[in-house]
């Protein structure tokens, strides 16, 4: 049987080496380092076998204002890899919908390049308020795309029919299933590199403050404006929380929320079809 419609592996495997280094020049403390990583994946489901090679850059620096107020500034470039059931190359048809997925195993990384600037002012012990402003240029965004009303491959046609939802005689069996080798009728998703370039942009407040007692309080917000739907991305993003700890042990209760996101592309022109959230 055709491994793209029953269980899979992904094997991916990473090598490398970094370099780093600290200077101090009066208040200012500067980190500089570079990193190369060669990455190798293959799986069963699918013949590709892909290794990519990436060299990343960063630099941190940090200025001592006074002892309880720092200004920082950092650049780095950074890959981001697939999900890995991404890269199986599995397929899932749902007969009933017309519809199939597909796994993309040509599927290559995200590439970031990212500049943070920041300052922290530590008003107590283990106490601050900070605040960052950032930007980041992401080049081979990982994207769903979902083709409508297309004719599926025979290849994969052929997968979708061994659904025991065609078995006339089977437990499964339901007319209703459109049939897979049906021109003009499926919808097809699968996963690929984005040829456009997404510029995000936006800032983050966080704020910690603990008593004498142990108890403290953490407290973040975040915004991200960006030039077009990033998936997985809310707007704006809160989390609050409370805590206790001493020298045997702690408690903390913490709220996470965030606007709705989308994870996929819009569908029969309905632009929230895979939205998620708020949350």
């Amino acid at each position: 049987p055709d491994t793209r419609n029953g269980n899979y592996f992904v094997t991916e495997e990473t090598s490398g080496f970094y370099v780093d280094a600290d200077y101090f020049i009066g208040d200012v403390i500067i980190n500089a380092g570079v990193r190369y990583v060669e990455t190798t994946v293959s799986g069963n489901a699918s013949d590709l076998k892909e290794t990519y090679d990436n060299v990343l850059p960063a630099i941190n620096l940090t200025y001592n204002v006074t002892e309880d107020l720092l200004l920082r500034a950092a650049w780095s470039e950074n890959v981001v890899r697939p999900n890995p059931q991404s890269l199986t190359g599995q397929v899932s048809g749902t007969p009933i919908n017309a519809s199939v997925s597909i796994a993309n195993p040509g599927v290559g990384p995200e590439t970031v390049n990212s500049f943070d600037l920041g300052a922290e002012w530590y008003f107590a012990d283990e106490s601050y308020v900070g605040i960052t402003y950032f930007q980041k240029e992401i080049t081979d965004a990982i994207t769903s795309f979902t083709a409508q009303g297309v004719t599926l491959p025979t290849a994969i046609a052929d997968i979708v029919a061994d659904d025991p939802i065609y078995v006339v005689d089977g437990p499964s069996y339901d007319p209703s299933a459109v049939d897979p080798y049906k021109e003009g009728a499926w919808d097809m998703t699968t996963s690929a590199n984005s040829s456009e370039i997404d510029n995000i942009k936006g800032f983050e407040i966080a704020a910690r403050y603990v008593t004498e007692m142990g108890i403290g309080i953490d407290a973040n917000y975040t915004y991200i404006d960006s030039d077009d739907i990033v998936q997985g991305l809310s707007e704006n993003a809160y989390n609050l929380g409370v805590f206790y700890e001493n020298d045997t042990w702690g408690a903390r209760l913490f709220l996470n929320a965030r606007d709705d996101y989308q994870t996929g592309g819009p569908k029969d022109g309905n632009e929230s079809q895979n939205n998620t959230g708020p949350t």
